[in-house]
């Protein structure tokens, strides 16, 4: 069941887990490495460009959000992309930018198909995003790589459907806490909605190619 996601109850701005909550009040970062990556999920939350909110949360909860996303995903480097090719701040993978309408998805569902189970530790995902012909984005992972405000109209697109996802399957609910909501969206974020609904509605975690859990990630805020 759900119950087993502990999530904040914390009052205040926005009901959010701590990191959230400091960046959704917008206070200053402590000193420390701890007080470093506030700052940077401070700074992150300040220089989010999408002009809609996450369901379920204000502006400033989803500028929190964003802005603890992009620290835990890629130090907040809106250049970044990983050893299996996934992209940007928010660390994109080649679904996450078909359904953005991105990437080509008819190109897609023929590369996936014939790299079959070696899709990642293969090389072919960071393969296919490294080729501009699969992309639509003109540039492709270049373009998008240097694109702020792309990256983050995607991310609250995406966001918003991975938790209207969540809905639907009784997962959660709109009004919930946006703590809840907000640790729902982070195990959909690492394993997409099937992954959030697996620990949400059965207790049961699941791992990214890197080993994380998606039970670790959801409280990673």
């Amino acid at each position: 069941s759900t119950n087993n996601v502990p999530v904040s109850n914390a009052a205040g701005a926005a009901a959010l887990p701590p990191a959230l909550a400091a960046a959704a009040k917008m206070a200053p970062s402590s000193s420390g490495d701890g007080g470093g990556k506030a700052k940077g999920a401070l700074d992150a939350a300040l220089h989010f460009s999408a002009n809609k909110s996450l369901t379920g949360m204000s502006d400033a909860q989803t500028r929190a959000y964003a802005g603890n996303t992009m620290m835990t995903e890629s130090g907040g480097k809106i250049n970044s992309v990983n050893s299996y090719g996934f992209s940007g701040q928010y660390q994109f993978g080649a679904e996450a930018l078909a359904e953005a309408g991105l990437v080509d998805m008819s190109k897609l569902k023929a590369a996936r198909a014939a790299a079959g189970k070696s899709w990642y530790k293969g090389g072919y995902h960071k393969a296919f995003l490294a080729n501009s012909a699969n992309w639509t984005l003109a540039g492709g992972q270049s373009a998008f790589l240097s694109n702020k405000a792309l990256q983050d109209a995607a991310f609250v697109d995406y966001t918003n459907r991975n938790i209207q996802g969540g809905i639907r399957s009784g997962a959660i609910r709109a009004n919930d806490d946006p703590a809840k909501i907000a640790a729902y969206a982070k195990a959909a974020h690492l394993k997409g909605v099937g992954g959030a609904n697996q620990l949400f509605l059965k207790g049961q975690s699941s791992q990214d190619a890197y080993g994380t859990s998606t039970a670790a990630y959801a409280q990673q805020q």
